[in-house]
């Protein structure tokens, strides 16, 4: 008898979050079916990323996207996996996830996509601020400052990094930036 996403959600439902990972690993192994596989993963990917635990949300996610059915469902994993990435601070791999994305959007959706990834980046440092996470909001700030963006958030940025670097005491980098406004 095939299991359901139902009786899975029955299962865990109470559960601490380690016992869940612990279930869902365990169904994981002998599900044949792509929608109750996907569903697996997913919970998967929720639970390690609300512990924290990036990577492996990432792992999960990765392999929903190879057996997502629509190319729909294939970018909004791909944007989520871009923003999980961007807020451990791997900028490389973020990237990759969003040219993997742009890589199977049409044309007109492309656009889209990367004001979405500036966004997630907005909002990824805003967040580390509110945290009160400066070095973090910082290091995404100056990534940022590679990214094509309009000329006006473009002077927003410089004056966030303008008082970041005047706040650390970096006084060159300071006065590099103040003088390419």
């Amino acid at each position: 008898m095939p299991i359901t996403k139902s009786e899975i959600e029955r299962v865990i439902n109470g559960k601490e979050d380690f016992v869940k990972i612990d279930y869902l690993n365990r169904y994981l192994n002998h599900i044949d079916n792509f929608d109750v596989k996907k569903f697996i993963l997913l919970n998967l990917a929720s639970i390690y990323e609300s512990k924290n635990m990036v990577p492996l949300a990432v792992r999960h996610l990765n392999s929903a996207t190879d057996i997502a059915l629509n190319n729909r469902e294939k970018i909004e994993l791909y944007m989520k996996i871009v923003g999980l990435y961007i807020k451990i601070r791997n900028f490389p791999q973020a990237e990759n996830a969003l040219k993997q994305a742009m890589y199977i959007a049409p044309e007109l959706e492309r656009l889209r996509l990367k004001s979405k990834c500036l966004d997630i980046f907005w909002n990824s440092a805003k967040e580390a601020e509110t945290k009160e996470k400066g070095r973090h909001a910082f290091e995404i700030y100056k990534h940022m400052l590679t990214l094509s963006m309009p000329e006006d958030k473009r002077t927003e940025l410089k004056e966030k990094l303008l008082n970041y670097y005047n706040k650390m005491g970096r006084v060159r980098e300071y006065n590099k930036l103040k003088a390419s406004r």
